[in-house]
């Protein structure tokens, strides 16, 4: 719930005041949602073992495939000597104290390597017997607080969706209140999508999702803006084009400036459709700007992550 979105703000933080000089990692998502029928499907994930996550590093590394766990951590450190180092390791299901992935992490670990890492659940560890610092994130269920991060969101988007305007007001009914959190399950992200969805239609849309929670609700919510993006013609094929984009150029962490965005629409002979495809991004997908002059475009990172799910 928000994980990835708090570890990527994290690293941006760590980033920007120097404290890293590389950032290293993979996600372990194991599902996806058929938005036609709602049932949750497996996919690989990035990596489960201790051993499949060395060999991703060593990929990122441009390192030969590295036999064996003790091996491969001592070939990776040497490789990583100098350097201060983040190694993220998203989206596990659970964490602990017989999984052997968070064993290898710990003897990786120094001074200038420290590891990041995103799950559902922690079991049975003693957390004075590993070096960590655990933050855990609780679901949004009171009221007075869902209201509270409602206003936030219309105050932070209204600009890019004026119909959110409408929302706050809206909220003086509480059985509404109950609705976004019986429906969210208390997801701040899945909050704000359904928050959109009213914007653009009515609180019917809430009481229309899925029998779905937490990710696979939010894999639905997104897959359904992606099929709907599809049946608008130019104005969807050109936001779906948009967001692959971006999700490219966040990923290798460079800056997506308005005129980066226009040029790439331009040499896809989109640029009668563009405007249309931003407030479309805007209102579908929480997609941001955090410079309103020159640009510096953004999405979520659990959105980074579906779209490198989508078939070309």
């Amino acid at each position: 719930m928000g994980k990835s979105t708090l570890a990527a703000k994290l690293i941006r933080c760590l980033y920007s005041h120097q404290v890293i000089d590389q950032i290293l990692g993979d996600s372990a998502k194991s599902e996806v949602v058929d938005v036609s029928t709602g049932q949750v499907a497996a996919t690989p994930p990035g990596f489960l073992t201790a051993q499949q996550y060395i060999d991703a590093l060593s990929s990122q590394l441009g390192l030969p495939p590295l036999p064996g766990v003790p091996g491969g951590i001592g070939r990776i450190r040497d490789k990583l000597q100098g350097r201060r180092v983040l190694l993220v390791a998203d989206n596990l299901d659970t964490v602990d104290d017989e999984h052997d992935l968070l064993h290898m992490m710990t003897d990786l670990t120094s001074r200038d390597l420290r590891v990041l890492i995103t799950t559902r659940s922690i079991g049975g560890i003693d957390l004075h017997d590993y070096p960590v610092l655990v933050v855990r994130l609780q679901a949004l269920l009171d009221q007075l607080t869902v209201r509270k991060f409602t206003e936030w969101h219309v105050e932070k988007h209204i600009q890019e969706q004026p119909a959110l305007s409408s929302v706050v007001k809206s909220l003086d009914r509480p059985r509404r209140l109950k609705w976004l959190i019986q429906y969210s399950g208390g997801n701040p992200l899945i909050i704000q999508l359904l928050l959109s969805d009213v914007a653009r239609s009515s609180w019917e849309a809430v009481r229309q999702s899925p029998s779905l929670h937490g990710p696979a609700l939010l894999e639905y919510l997104y897959q359904d803006r992606w099929r709907s993006l599809s049946a608008m013609g130019e104005a969807g094929h050109a936001a779906q084009a948009i967001l692959r984009f971006i999700g490219r150029e966040q990923y290798e962490g460079r800056r997506i400036t308005e005129r980066r965005l226009i040029g790439f629409i331009a040499d896809k002979s989109l640029s009668g459709v563009f405007v249309d495809a931003l407030r479309e991004l805007h209102q579908r997908y929480m997609f941001v700007n955090h410079d309103p002059v020159k640009g510096n475009y953004a999405i979520t990172p659990a959105l980074t992550e579906f779209l490198s799910n989508v078939a070309e």
